[in-house]
């Protein structure tokens, strides 16, 4: 017999008392943690670290000529910073573009000529817009055709991505909101007949952006649209990082 004090009740144990493990851990392991100087165990729960990706690893990716990567890297606005590299998503391309137009209208230079980067730099950085974004934009715009249907299609099809992707918007609004932030001489051909291809209407009065997207009508490179996706997270890192550095 056996009690828990001199006044409790008998206890009887009908066999002897073992360590109990809840765990089952290998023999090494576990005569490591049972010595006289066991090992510290530290869990990390840091994430793991995705490896850079830059321009030319994502090249090296694609069976695209030096030239077809150089127009389908501009095409999509495509960026490279810190050894990484990123594509844009529409909202932060028309924030950009959005930021150069301002620029542009206080400074008073027009959008139809050749823009000098320096003379709008300090106005679009002062709008929270990181250069080497208005660099990647203003590249695209002039490898199409000056005052040609190229560069209306592109913001167009930008801002109805950014705006209308996943729900409906007035096709009224929506034509105005884009001719609101162009050039008056590009403002008389903004019109859905320019995107065509790249928007489906619900109703007579609604517009939603249609997923072949940006490069429809017109290609630049080969498989185009499959050369976009280098980007993974990381493109969702810079966004966020851009969204997070407005003050």
């Amino acid at each position: 017999m056996s009690t828990q004090d001199p006044h409790g009740i008998a206890l009887d144990f009908p066999y002897e008392q073992q360590h109990l493990r809840l765990l089952e851990l290998p023999p090494i392991l576990l005569e490591l943690l049972t010595s006289r100087h066991p090992a510290n165990l530290d869990v990390d729960d840091t994430p793991p670290q995705t490896p850079k990706r830059g321009k030319l690893a994502t090249f090296d990716d694609f069976s695209f000529s030096l030239v077809e990567f150089e127009r389908a890297w501009k095409d999509i606005c495509a960026l490279e910073v810190e050894d990484q590299a990123f594509r844009p998503s529409p909202e932060v391309l028309w924030k950009v573009w959005s930021s150069i137009v301002s620029a542009c209208i206080m400074k008073g230079l027009s959008l139809d000529q050749d823009l000098d980067l320096s003379s709008i730099a300090r106005t679009v950085e002062e709008d929270d817009v990181p250069l080497f974004a208005m660099r990647a934009v203003v590249e695209r715009l002039q490898t199409g055709e000056k005052h040609g249907s190229d560069c209306i299609r592109w913001t167009g099809t930008v801002f109805l991505e950014a705006r209308a992707k996943d729900i409906a918007m007035n096709v009224v609004a929506f034509l105005h909101d884009w001719k609101d932030q162009l050039p008056e001489s590009w403002a008389r051909h903004a019109t859905l007949e320019t995107l065509k291809g790249n928007f489906t209407q619900p109703s007579d009065d609604t517009i939603v952006f249609a997923e072949n997207g940006l490069h429809a009508g017109k290609d630049p490179s080969p498989n185009l649209a499959t050369a976009a996706k280098f980007t993974g997270p990381q493109a969702r890192r810079w966004h966020e990082k851009f969204k997070g550095s407005r003050r």
